[in-house]
């Protein structure tokens, strides 16, 4: 699984943390050449593991045998656990993000004070896991976008511990309600289009700056439009247009925040034409106009919750 690429890599940059018996979160950033097949490691070598990985930047694909692949890409969030030991990864450059490794066996020899006051079980929990496709499964919606959102303010050293509270809540969560079963009949229903539907995000991320249609992205993917929307809602909760809007948005407040680009050109740079309509969008979308939005990143933090 990853933390033994992890352990096993010259990285960049990486901190680890091992504050909780049983709990290790590895801080990292990967600045080198892509690694076309990261092998699996051997079965029961990380066997009582469950890790969620919180990608930041960057792009790694989870791939089990011919069928069971996930893209994770930045602001997703990657569960391994199960089955998850086969499982081989190809890493992408310039990756960067933070990495929770939970060891069942040693989080039961050494109870923890929240997984008992959630009344998480761990072992059952990682034994639900053999249910979902290649024991992983991927989270990408507007929960991780607001996690990601917060992740951006805190400190390194806070970042992480925000990442353990977030992981404690995504364990809480599904395992409170039973998602293997809906994840596992996507997959067996369309493999393929569960693969086309990550394309299609992926292919958005990659072209803000352009006209995107679902006319266009169906052909692209060589898909049914219908299908294609009916899948998309399926997986992210929401419709192509909305994500698209959403993906639109947070580029253009990266873009604010990070750069002296004039209204006008960041407008341009997530697909719209004229200042007018990119100006009614974002402030649907935040509250305020971009030009008052850029004056307040210049000047104070936002508040963390909105």
């Amino acid at each position: 699984m990853l933390i033994e690429w992890l352990k096993n890599e010259i990285l960049t940059k990486a901190t680890w943390h091992n504050d909780i018996p049983g709990i290790c979160i590895c801080q990292f950033e990967w600045i080198g050449p892509v690694n076309e097949a990261v092998n699996p490691f051997p079965t029961g070598q990380t066997s009582q593991l469950i890790e969620m990985f919180f990608c930041v930047e960057g792009e790694i694909i989870a791939q089990r045998g011919d069928t069971d692949q996930c893209r994770v890409t930045k602001g997703s969030v990657l569960i391994l656990g199960g089955t998850a030991e086969q499982t081989s990864f190809s890493i992408g450059e310039n990756m960067r993000g933070v990495l929770v490794s939970i060891d069942t066996h040693q989080i039961e020899d050494n109870p923890f004070l929240f997984c008992d006051i959630l009344g998480l079980d761990l072992k059952l929990f990682k034994s639900k896991m053999d249910e979902w496709p290649g024991g992983m499964v991927l989270v990408s919606n507007g929960w991780t976008q607001s996690l990601f959102e917060q992740l951006a303010f805190l400190p390194a050293d806070e970042g992480r511990k925000y990442c353990l509270l977030k992981s404690l809540e995504l364990l809480y969560v599904l395992n409170t309600r039973d998602y293997g079963t809906e994840y596992n009949s996507l997959i067996k229903e369309g493999g393929r289009m569960c693969q086309s539907v990550l394309d299609a995000q992926k292919y958005m991320e990659e072209h803000l700056s352009e006209k995107i249609t679902i006319t266009q992205l169906s052909r692209t993917l060589s898909v049914s439009p219908t299908y294609l929307k009916a899948e998309f809602r399926r997986m992210y909760g929401t419709s192509i247009h909305r994500r698209l809007i959403e993906l639109r948005m947070r580029r253009a407040e990266d873009l604010i925040r990070s750069t002296d680009y004039p209204i006008c050109q960041i407008a341009q740079e997530v697909g719209y034409e004229g200042v007018s309509q990119f100006s009614a969008v974002f402030k649907r979308q935040y509250g305020v106009t971009p030009g008052r939005f850029k004056k307040m990143s210049k000047t104070i933090m936002r508040c963390p919750f909105r």
